[in-house]
């Protein structure tokens, strides 16, 4: 429960929690290692064939309870299906043209979404500034529809930022900026 509800938690144990049918289908293909499942009675087909594909790589995966998975999970209708990932170490490239930076985006869904289009469109990772939500929460997740298992996504303060912009000076990099408040840099 804490790995759902608690930032501290996923920091400290280097794991997330992976909630429902589509994201457990996004961290099997893409690899993430699974430390274990847990499943309830609820769990549609296509969910039990990711519990089978789970026993096929000796990976534990408990049925327990509908209530208690609905106690654990974050969802109003848990589709019974909750998987404990580590963290996938994912480097930002080293030659990376086209990162996308977020600068206190705090909203869970706008990032989410935000992760979802930047896979879509192709930038090679998303550096994550002070004050932005955890990309790695249940509700970001969910919105980002797995694209955190497909995308590098690194939590910078501003002066790494600062050094990783000017570590990156060449003629080839291009930086843009956006502002909601409309406010040209100068």
């Amino acid at each position: 429960r804490q790995l759902v509800n608690e930032r501290k938690a996923r920091e400290e144990n280097n794991c997330l929690a992976v909630e429902g049918v589509r994201l457990a289908e996004e961290a099997l293909l893409t690899g993430w290692p699974i430390q274990y499942g847990l499943w309830s009675s609820q769990l549609n087909e296509r969910g039990q064939k990711i519990v089978n594909a789970l026993a096929e790589k000796q990976i534990a995966a408990d049925e327990i309870s509908t209530d208690l998975m609905a106690k654990i999970s974050d969802t109003e209708t848990p589709q019974g299906l909750l998987l404990v990932v580590s963290r996938k170490a994912m480097p930002l490239p080293e030659n990376a043209d086209f990162l996308l930076a977020l600068d206190g985006l705090r909203d869970p869904g706008n990032l989410g979404t935000i992760l979802r289009s930047a896979v879509a469109f192709g930038s090679q990772g998303v550096i994550l500034l002070p004050g932005s939500a955890d990309a790695f929460s249940s509700k970001v997740l969910r919105a980002g529809m797995g694209a955190q298992f497909r995308i590098p996504v690194a939590e910078k303060n501003i002066s790494e930022f600062q050094y990783l912009c000017k570590e990156k000076n060449e003629p080839t990099l291009k930086i843009y900026l956006a502002d909601m408040q409309g406010a040209s840099p100068g």
